[in-house]
């Protein structure tokens, strides 16, 4: 859902960056409308860029020291859902909570 929106709402010569797919996750639809993606695309002249994490391993290490400098520094904040979630038993209710987009933050469960 959350790709359709931004898809529908990009701009002219935009470029849409797809860094995860944990909304598949719980897709119950088993058919990817191609078709109408490139087309989106096409007339809209954008770009659809994946970004996986694994491809710039080299820069981890340098780029994980400046964010928890910057966060260390008080400029970048971390964002943590106020929902409590505890104990192992409630896990599942924590990721139902987070794959129903109810979520704001990182989402934690208390062990």
């Amino acid at each position: 859902h959350i790709f359709d929106v931004a898809l529908k709402h990009l701009a002219p010569r935009g470029r849409l960056i797809i860094a995860g797919v944990i909304a598949e996750y719980t897709r119950h639809e088993s058919a990817v409308h191609s078709v109408d993606i490139y087309d989106k695309l096409l007339w809209k002249s954008a770009t659809l860029h994946g970004f996986w994490l694994p491809d710039y391993a080299q820069y981890y290490m340098q780029y994980a020291r400046e964010l928890l400098e910057l966060h260390q520094a008080g400029k970048i904040t971390t964002v943590i859902d106020p929902t409590p979630f505890k104990g192992l038993k409630s896990v599942p209710d924590a990721l139902e909570y987070m794959n129903g987009w109810h979520s704001c933050g990182k989402v934690v469960v208390e062990i």
